[in-house]
């Protein structure tokens, strides 16, 4: 079974890098961008591209990341997190969908994907079941 997935970019100031990011990934289910008020043009890039847009100011990088798990109405049980500077390549495209387990089925609570070769926790279950 293939397991969908919502993705969240962070964002403050981002529009030279969010298009190249928000392209790789256009697969997922839903694109959420939480914005720290930026004053160039990354809301309405993101708008453009299709994502949820939200704004949340900046504390530092964890409790962005978060605020955003904590609150966004995410439908789907298996979040991927990627900074606007990163590129979701077609090989953890490919291995994300698999790799996740549908909710109810989980053995742990975070799944750990690299992103060019640094390795990151950027997936998360919000599935309260175990």
């Amino acid at each position: 079974m293939r397991v969908k997935v919502s993705v969240v970019v962070p964002t403050l100031d981002e529009e030279l890098n969010l298009p190249a990011c928000l392209e790789s990934v256009k697969w997922a289910d839903e694109v959420f961008v939480v914005d720290s008020f930026s004053h160039d043009r990354t809301i309405d890039i993101a708008r453009e591209n299709g994502a949820h847009v939200v704004q949340h100011a900046f504390e530092s990088y964890s409790r962005q990341k978060n605020w955003a798990l904590d609150n966004l109405p995410f439908r789907n049980d298996w979040v991927l997190i990627v900074d606007a500077d990163e590129r979701v390549t077609a090989g953890l495209k490919t291995e994300i969908p698999g790799s996740a387990t549908p909710a109810g089925t989980r053995v742990g609570t975070c799944g750990c994907f690299g992103i060019d070769s640094a390795v990151t926790t950027i997936a998360r279950s919000t599935s309260t079941s175990s």
